[in-house]
C-alpha cells in the first residue's frame, strides 16, 4: 500500500481506479535509513549496489523477499554509507513523501 499526495481532483482520478498503476519519484527525494518510524510509505530492501563520489551514494535498492519485486535508486549523503558502514547486502529502509509520488497509466 502506498499513500500518495494528489490535488486533482476525482474525475481526474477516475481512469485510474480498478487499474495496474506505475509510480514513479525522483532518487533524491528518497529519505534512506536505518529505522524509520512515524512514516507512511516506507519500505525495507536490501542494498543491490554503492555508487559513491565525494559528497553522495547512489543506492541501488532492491525488494525483500516478502514484497513483490521491484528495484529502485536513492541518492543519498555519503556519511550515512561511512558512519554506518553499510555495504552491499545490507538492509535499510526507505521512505517517499506522499507530496513526491507521481501516477502512471
Amino acid at each position: 500500500m502506498l499513500s500518495a499526495l494528489l490535488l486533482e481532483d476525482s474525475a481526474f482520478l477516475e481512469p485510474f481506479l480498478g487499474k495496474t498503476l506505475e509510480i514513479g519519484f525522483k532518487e533524491n527525494n528518497v529519505v534512506v535509513g536505518l529505522e524509520l518510524k512515524g512514516l507512511h510509505n516506507v519500505f525495507k530492501s536490501e542494498i543491490a549496489q554503492i555508487q559513491t563520489d565525494t559528497l553522495f551514494a547512489r543506492l541501488v535498492l532492491k525488494a525483500t523477499k516478502e514484497i513483490s519485486n521491484y528495484t529502485i535508486t536513492a541518492l543519498c549523503p555519503l556519511d550515512f554509507i561511512t558512519q554506518n558502514t553499510l555495504k552491499i547486502g545490507d538492509c535499510i529502509q526507505w521512505h517517499i513523501p506522499e507530496n513526491s509520488v507521481m501516477l502512471y497509466l
